[in-house]
């Protein structure tokens, strides 16, 4: 993930909402187009949330970008301060989650973040090139598999981890505000890797 990636903060909202504190969804986006785009196809999905019941409910909806961030982190200060707590407005889950950098951030902190971001050198087309050729065609070697295979033989998954492990896939998911029963239910319906990325950079958070 380019935590260094512009980043959009965004309100969907009633034309009648007027507090961004309380009223409608407020979210991140590094590409504002499709994400306004999943939401409004988010209706004909079977499942439910605050926010598609109210996409299907009321005709006077609203999209719009209140900030512009330099980096991803500064947005998510944004959406904590927004939506410091669960199920406010139409949002289930608290905002700013899965931060890549811990601790509290400060107003200095998210300036330095920027400042350092646009001074970062961009990539060269000649760079993004020859880094894409070097994975391409990359297969693990028998013997790397091997050894692999040798370094988890007999492990055992205690029966606490299992446990962990059936009720972490058991829980509801909030996924960009979809609610999904359930992880598995989420990843049949997006795809295994893509509810991972997204857990991990935390548009997507168990209820």
């Amino acid at each position: 993930m380019d935590i260094y990636k512009t980043c959009y903060v965004y309100w969907i909202r009633r034309s009648v909402h007027t507090d961004i504190k309380t009223e409608g969804y407020v979210g991140i986006t590094s590409d504002i187009e499709r994400r306004f785009r999943q939401h409004k196809n988010s209706v004909d999905l079977n499942y439910t949330s605050a926010l598609v019941e109210a996409l299907r409910e009321y005709d006077d909806i609203v999209f719009e970008v209140i900030e512009t961030c330099n980096i991803r982190e500064e947005a998510k200060a944004v959406e904590r301060s927004l939506r410091p707590e669960y199920k406010i407005g139409w949002n289930v889950a608290k905002g700013g989650g899965g931060s890549s950098i811990v601790g509290p951030f400060s107003k200095n902190h998210i300036k330095n973040l920027c400042i350092a971001a646009k001074n970062k050198p961009p990539v060269s087309e000649e760079t993004r090139r020859k880094m894409s050729e070097s994975q391409t065609g990359l297969t693990k070697s028998q013997e790397h598999r091997r050894k692999i295979g040798e370094a988890h033989k007999g492990k055992v998954c205690s029966d606490k981890k299992k446990e962990k492990l059936r009720s972490a896939f058991s829980k509801p998911i909030d996924v960009d505000g979809i609610i999904y029963p359930s992880r598995k239910a989420a990843m049949e319906a997006i795809g295994g890797s893509k509810v991972c990325k997204m857990i991990s950079v935390g548009t997507a958070k168990y209820i």
